[in-house]
């Protein structure tokens, strides 16, 4: 990759895409970032000797100052959107209502437009004159929901859209091309959906049958994070007034735009500066179908859940249920609680989280922490045993276990919303990781089992290790991760995430690292991670952890069970990861507390 002479800056051509028919090779090349450049396809991109423009999330404090300007963006615009919603549907609620709705999209789509908007700002001012191919408007697309939005944005065609309609709005004369492909992202399948409706079936029948013993008011937990077991504990103690409901997959049809509902949201005034103008400039044609056409239809199904609900419980229906949130949203004009809960390791941890900031903490009335607080939301969070390692059986060593079991991660190439990690992490994050599996010693090297992300994302993390290290076992997703956690001798995490903190709690024997760079952590939190890492659970290099493999793998068991590393285990999960052998009676107490 080089840097274009001046002579060339006025017939560079940027690429925004890693869809090569969106190139020219006819002339020196600039790459908008590395999203563009599929490890796959190297051996085409690495012969045209283009340069590859810098993230623009690199410097933390431009993340900070855009993270608060974002918010105050989406507080404006929510505002005013709600209030032309009410018009447009001729009804009349509260911001919360319409918050509840549309703001797990419509954070997402700031975050995502203020991010593409930049890059090409960033490229307009070291390359003025660039030339670039466009797609042509007859291609583009509107989002049928919000998980459509977010599945779309964290791939090629859509983004080539978001980036055409940010150029095009500026009027410039670029050369269009169509693409016939672009295919619209399938509704998500919640995973072992089918299965686990099935296997609650007899959870529903006690539930229809102990409910004439029960007021008509009840407790609903929607898609719970509890296990099948708990949860049948939990509806009996409660005698029936706590209730599991598993939402079914959502079909949003495909509609034809309507003109003068969307038109609606050009009376939107912010106008504070460009990229504000281009907000309101694409609102109208970006809004989800969902929220306007198909709006009327998902309302009426939403009354198919239960009419009287006392309290509803969820833990990720808020992000892409859209009936669920309809329904949810009544039910709280109605008087209704509604109350979140923790469904991922970083929670307490990363200082900015988009999601639990902008949805699961402004929407609720209380929200199930796995054992911290938060200094300014005391009032708010409640610290409880995680639902989801309730009843987790801990780590018993069985003989001949010999695999060392690394979990990886993936994030999309494209940021998708505004925390950290963000999408410029992705190339340190796969050197990092092949660098570890390489300082492993050869001697157990062979041991090692890299259980890949369920998404990829075009990243080809796989592939690259393949490359790298050909003789790495990959495990695959037909075994369930907890049977690999049981049956491994040592367990290595290179992320913040979720499974982490199921390690830990099961007393597995575990090894962290992760690169300091690609984090922010919480003040809260700092003290418990250095202890982790003082106690040599926590790495911040992968040189660093490869390191601590070679050194205690041989005498795991007696590394693992020292005391000090055992507190500072114990300290972080009561706080992060918190288990208790009385978890069914204290959630159940809980509830108690939110029916009366």
């Amino acid at each position: 990759m080089y840097r274009m002479d001046h002579k060339d800056e006025e017939n560079i051509f940027l690429a925004t895409t890693a869809l090569e028919d969106f190139w020219d090779t006819t002339k020196p090349i600039v790459f908008l970032g590395d999203w563009c450049l599929r490890y796959s396809r190297r051996n085409v991109w690495e012969l045209l000797n283009g340069e590859v423009l810098q993230g623009i999330w690199k410097d933390k404090k431009r993340f900070i100052d855009a993270y608060m300007y974002l918010q105050d963006v989406y507080e404006r615009l929510l505002q005013q959107m709600a209030t032309l919603l009410d018009e447009v549907h001729g009804e009349k609620h509260s911001i919360r209502y319409w918050r509840i709705i549309i703001g797990p999209w419509l954070f997402h789509y700031i975050d995502v437009l203020y991010d593409r908007y930049l890059c090409i700002q960033q490229a307009k001012s070291k390359y003025p004159l660039f030339d670039t191919i466009v797609l042509s408007e007859e291609s583009f697309i509107t989002p049928r929901s919000t998980a459509e939005s977010l599945l779309l944005s964290a791939d090629d065609p859509y983004n080539l859209q978001v980036y055409s309609r940010i150029l095009s709005a500026e009027k410039n004369n670029f050369r269009q091309k169509s693409y016939d492909t672009i295919e619209r992202k399938a509704q998500p399948i919640r995973k072992n959906g089918l299965l686990r409706v099935i296997k609650t079936k007899f959870i529903i029948t006690c539930a229809r049958s102990i409910a004439l013993l029960a007021p008509d008011e009840s407790v609903y937990l929607v898609d719970p994070y509890f296990s099948k077991s708990s949860i049948i504990k939990i509806f009996l103690k409660s005698k029936g007034k706590v209730k599991p409901i598993y939402s079914t997959d959502e079909e949003i049809p495909v509609v034809t735009s309507n003109n003068n509902m969307r038109s609606f949201f050009k009376k939107i005034s912010l106008n504070n500066n460009e990229f504000e103008k281009l907000v309101i400039q694409l609102l109208p044609y970006d809004i989800p179908y969902v929220f306007l056409e198909n709006y009327e239809m998902m309302k009426k199904e939403s009354l198919n859940y239960p009419s009287k609900p006392k309290a509803i419980m969820t833990w990720v229906s808020w992000y892409f249920d859209e009936k669920f949130k309809i329904w949810a949203a009544t039910a709280a004009e109605a008087g209704c609680s509604l109350y979140g809960v923790q469904h991922g390791g970083n929670y307490g941890i990363d200082q900015y989280l988009r999601g639990m900031d902008n949805t699961e903490i402004r929407i609720t009335d209380k929200f199930y922490s796995w054992g911290w607080n938060d200094s300014e939301l005391k009032e708010h969070i409640v610290p409880m045993t995680a639902s989801k390692l309730i009843g987790r059986k801990r780590f018993k060593k069985k003989k001949g276990n010999i695999n060392i079991l690394l979990a990886g991660i993936a994030f999309p190439r494209y940021l998708c919303r505004l925390q950290y990690p963000t999408n410029n992490h992705n190339e340190k994050y796969c050197e990092d990781l092949i660098i570890f599996i390489k300082s492993v010693g050869l001697r157990y090297q062979k041991f090692i089992n890299y259980r890949a992300f369920i998404e990829d994302y075009g990243l080809d993390i796989v592939k690259r290790i393949q490359n790298a290290c050909p003789n790495l076992i990959i495990e695959g997703w037909d075994i369930p991760f907890q049977e690999s956690l049981m049956n491994c001798k040592l367990f290595v995490c290179d992320q913040l995430s979720t499974v982490h903190a199921e390690a830990l709690s099961l007393n597995t024997p575990t090894i962290l690292f992760w690169d300091t760079e690609s984090y922010i952590h919480k003040t809260e939190a700092r003290r418990y991670l250095e202890n982790l890492q003082a106690v040599g659970i926590l790495h911040y290099s992968p040189e660093s952890a490869a390191k601590m493999v070679n050194e205690v793998y041989d005498n795991v068991d007696d590394w693992w069970n020292d005391r000090e590393r055992q507190l500072a285990r114990l300290d972080f999960c009561d706080h992060y990861a918190k288990n208790s052998p009385n978890a069914i009676d204290e959630w159940t107490n809980e509830f108690r507390k939110i029916s009366r």
